[in-house]
């Protein structure tokens, strides 16, 4: 019947869409793990001679390399490229085959606009921020005050969460990150909802199928009215599921 040919078309192009979604997942992960940078630790770059790294000169990233107690965040630093600026350290990674080493808010907030460029591995040193004033400064308790209440608020939180921690479209899709080759059930949606669509157009057309069978009963066989002609068409598909379960225990 017409209704059974659709729901198999229906649950055939759901199983080929679905293992071709896979099937270019699979590929992508692959590629990427292929392509993909294998650096999870900063001091893994003293490892290799395939990489360069580098550091902006007199910036505090560079003197807190030169005074860690670890002999190899030292040397990290003395093997390190000087690099002029922010946008000289981009350009160099930008080309390939180069690590910036630098403050972590600045990074997330460059790379978050660059989908060329990823962050690696974990912060070796963490520091504050703070608002340099001159001694007995007039504006000191006005700026504490004014501080606390936005930290209260969430507004301090929402400003470094907006612009430091990385979390844009190109942070969360770009080069490197992982997540962009899982399968979510959100982008699959549409393809289950198309399932459910070609199973109830199904189960309709299959309504459909059987009235147009009982009212031709009736046109055939003399005096059956619509009623008993269901009845008729419901009893003999009993029959037939009953008929074949005793053969199924045959």
């Amino acid at each position: 019947c017409f209704s059974g040919r659709f729901l198999l078309i229906t649950w055939w192009a759901f199983m080929l869409i679905g293992t071709s979604l896979y099937t270019a997942n699979l590929t992508a992960a692959l590629t990427l793990n292929t392509l993909g940078t294998k650096l999870n630790d900063v001091l893994e770059l003293l490892n290799q001679d395939k990489v360069k790294w580098g550091v902006i000169s007199s910036r505090n990233p560079e003197t807190v390399l030169k005074d860690l107690d670890d002999e190899k965040y030292r040397n990290l630093s003395k093997k390190a490229v000087s690099l002029d600026n922010m946008s000289h350290g981009l350009n160099m990674t930008r080309k390939g085959d180069f690590v910036f080493i630098d403050e972590s808010p600045a990074l997330h907030y460059y790379q978050s606009g660059d989908c060329d460029m990823v962050n690696v591995g974990q912060e070796f040193q963490s520091f504050e921020y703070a608002f340099g004033l001159p001694k007995g400064s007039q504006y000191k308790p006005l700026i504490d005050v004014y501080l606390l209440r936005f930290r209260e608020n969430g507004i301090i939180d929402s400003l470094w969460k907006k612009w430091s921690d990385g979390t844009t479209a190109c942070s969360k899709k770009g080069v490197g990150n992982e997540d962009k080759i899982t399968l979510h059930l959100e982008e699959l949606a549409g393809l289950f909802i198309s399932l459910f669509a070609g199973v109830i157009l199904s189960f309709i057309g299959l309504l459909a199928e059987f009235v147009y069978a009982t009212a031709r009963d009736t046109k055939e066989i003399k005096g059956l009215s619509m009623m008993m002609a269901l009845r008729r068409r419901v009893k003999f598909i009993f029959q037939d599921l009953l008929n074949g379960t005793k053969i199924s225990q045959k």
